[in-house]
């Protein structure tokens, strides 16, 4: 006896399942009326609503594999996207540390470079030192052996004087002082002999340093 009312409810339910779009409640709705319509007998209602229960339910399913498929297809583009995430910040350490390496390189490079610099740089302030002081002894052998020869110019020439008024008065004096006039030669002879070498061994030193 209640179900004409029934079916009024239910089908001001299907009313507000559609416009709520609520799938569900429309799929218990349709199977609800299928089934009070194949109690009455009225089989072609009940036919009816089968059908609209049977493509509620596929279009359920269907929705739910889209979104499952979705869901799938967002969570595969969130892992792609992890594992570019990864291999760029790879990648990235990779280039930080090979900027890091070369970086390390040249500064040993710029280090090298300037200790061979300041090395060259060294050796010619020290070889310029040196050089001055050869020039300095140079200076002061040349002005030593200078100083030798005019010594040697101006003792050679008493000696000569003495040697040869010993000669001179060997042959006039008497034999008494003979002997006392040969040792003045003597004397003479050894001194010149000794400024002979000095003036020698000036010359050799100055052809040593040419």
């Amino acid at each position: 006896s209640n179900t004409p009312q029934a079916v009024r409810d239910l089908l001001e339910a299907e009313k507000i399942a559609q416009n709520l779009k609520s799938k569900p409640k429309e799929l218990d709705t349709y199977e609800v009326l299928s089934k009070i319509y194949e109690s009455t007998g009225n089989y072609p209602k009940a036919t009816y609503y089968l059908k609209q229960y049977g493509a509620i339910k596929d279009e359920i399913i269907n929705i739910k594999n889209s979104e499952k498929i979705a869901e799938l297809q967002e969570q595969y583009e969130a892992e792609k996207k992890q594992r570019i995430n990864t291999e760029l910040s790879h990648n990235l350490s990779l280039e930080t540390e090979k900027k890091r390496i070369y970086l390390f390189g040249l500064l040993l490079s710029l280090l090298a470079i300037g200790m061979l610099i300041y090395a060259y740089w060294k050796n010619r302030q020290k070889n310029r030192i040196i050089e001055g002081q050869n020039r300095q002894l140079a200076k002061l052998n040349t002005q030593k052996n200078h100083l030798i020869s005019m010594v040697s110019h101006d003792l050679k020439t008493p000696f000569l004087s003495i040697r040869a008024l010993g000669y001179a008065y060997a042959h006039t004096a008497a034999n008494q002082s003979g002997e006392f006039i040969k040792d003045i030669v003597k004397s003479s002879e050894q001194g010149l002999k000794m400024i002979s070498e000095i003036l020698e061994n000036e010359k050799f030193g100055e052809n040593a340093l040419q």
